[in-house]
């Protein structure tokens, strides 16, 4: 759940001059730019910052291999690279120009999830309890009463 804040979109990480991390929040792929999902760091290098460390590497690998696969047999092309920093451009003319934002909550990345046939091959017997068990994790997140919470509306009435 922790994880996803770091993929938040808004006005500290579109703002060039924040100091914000610089973390991905974008389907993309280009230049050796810490804003790209996926960069080229020099020749035959690239680096996937999509995984979280909390992640099952195992599973992720085995959805990561899957899909690689399926691009290379079905032949996709993946678009032209994205240049330069993408929070230069701001969020309109970053969706006008179609890159999709990757999921900002892990239920959202679940109902993806679920659309997805390739990922769910890749887990296999398990897809179903890791659906439950994630779901689970986000149930019980959201029934948590946080510091922010009590700060923030303790005085309010």
């Amino acid at each position: 759940v922790n994880c996803y804040k770091r993929l938040q979109v808004g006005p500290a990480l579109i703002d060039p001059k924040s100091e914000f991390l610089w973390t991905h929040a974008f389907v993309s792929y280009g230049d050796n730019n810490r804003t790209q999902m996926i960069r080229t760091v020099g020749p035959g290098h690239l680096e996937d910052r999509t995984m979280s460390s909390a992640c099952n590497p195992y599973l992720a690998l085995s959805a990561y291999i899957m899909a690689g696969l399926d691009g290379i047999r079905r032949e996709l092309d993946p678009g032209e690279p994205n240049w330069g920093n993408l929070f230069d451009l701001g969020l309109p003319e970053i969706r006008r120009r179609g890159i999709r934002l990757l999921p900002q909550t892990l239920v959202e990345s679940l109902a993806e999830l679920k659309e997805d046939q390739l990922v769910q091959e890749s887990l296999g017997v398990i897809y179903n309890e890791f659906m439950e068990l994630k779901l689970g994790e986000w149930r019980e997140f959201h029934r948590q009463v946080t510091p922010w919470e009590i700060q923030q509306y303790l005085t309010l009435f």
